[in-house]
């Protein structure tokens, strides 16, 4: 998928929200649409905004997602999941939203304390864990150690070949050489390319970027790392709504679009942003209330 982002940095420095909404709605006639999301559903922080002050934690996560569509499933990263936890977790939406997508986050025993593509075991393990979810699953991701550098590219590769061909993996860098260097992703992107692996976008303020370049397959995963700063975050938020549009009408099927902030910030920015899409993604609701009285506006 090619970059279409050439001029939009200069035409969208002064965001127009309403011209952004009626342009997303007129452009929603896609099958599936841009699920919004947090990296978790536990954080107790969320009460007196997202859930009511007295709600017990094993009740936050049907709350969730009855207001959003998708999550991370980062506890699957510190512990292989059992089929018996993973049942539970697709009980709680079960009925709740027919369409909520959990992420899991590859378990650390895989890709930190193995080379990559060693751990046959545990491997085949998670993949039974997980396919429990049954619908409620569609993208799994492979966070790579720190250690991970580009020289060790061979290795990703092997990893690769032995992730089944129908699950989609989105894969995220964290050694500080991707980020310098993008030209080091092209072997990588030339190998996984039209296939269901991608690479992880994470946009932070002081890194350049340019996702267009990135894009591998028809799924599409987004951290966005808002700074507090609401004159920068909008502008950098109209982008991307710009970006969503543009790559699915250009082949990119599922977008997951995470926010990283302060509890409050990331839901009042996921409503503006929902709101602004028109009929592309799902506004959430329910907190609402509660926010008004904390003293957050939306």
């Amino acid at each position: 998928v090619p970059s279409h982002d050439r001029t939009m940095k200069e035409k969208l420095n002064a965001p127009n929200w309403n011209l952004l909404k009626l342009q997303r709605y007129q452009q929603s006639n896609f099958e599936d649409k841009v699920r919004l999301g947090l990296p978790t559903w536990e954080s107790a922080k969320f009460r007196g905004t997202l859930y009511d002050h007295d709600t017990p934690i094993d009740e936050f996560l049907p709350l969730y997602a009855a207001q959003y569509d998708a999550v991370e499933y980062h506890d699957a990263f510190h512990d292989l999941p059992s089929e018996r936890r993973i049942v539970e977790l697709k009980n709680k939406v079960k009925g709740i939203n027919k369409d909520f997508k959990f992420c899991p986050v590859i378990p650390r025993r895989i890709s930190h304390e193995f080379e990559l593509g060693e751990n046959k075991y545990d491997l085949q393990s998670f993949h039974e864990s997980i396919n429990q979810l049954g619908d409620h699953i569609v993208t799994c991701i492979l966070r790579l150690p720190e250690t991970f550098s580009p020289l060790l590219l061979k290795t990703l590769f092997k990893f690769i070949k032995l992730w089944p061909s129908e699950k989609e993996l989105s894969i995220q860098f964290t050694h500080a050489e991707w980020g310098k260097k993008p030209e080091l992703m092209k072997p990588l992107i030339k190998e996984i390319e039209n296939t269901n692996v991608s690479i992880l976008i994470e946009d932070r303020i002081d890194v350049p970027l340019d996702p267009g370049k990135l894009i591998t397959s028809s799924h599409l995963m987004v951290r966005f790392h808002g700074r507090l700063n609401e004159s920068q975050d909008d502008q950098r938020l109209a982008l991307w709504i710009y970006r969503l549009g543009e790559y699915k009408a250009l082949g990119v099927k599922h977008s997951y679009f995470f926010l990283y902030e302060q509890e409050e910030v990331c839901l009042s920015i996921l409503r503006k942003m929902a709101n602004s899409m028109g009929g592309n993604c799902r506004v959430p609701q329910g907190f609402e209330a509660n926010s008004k009285q904390m003293g957050f506006s939306f």
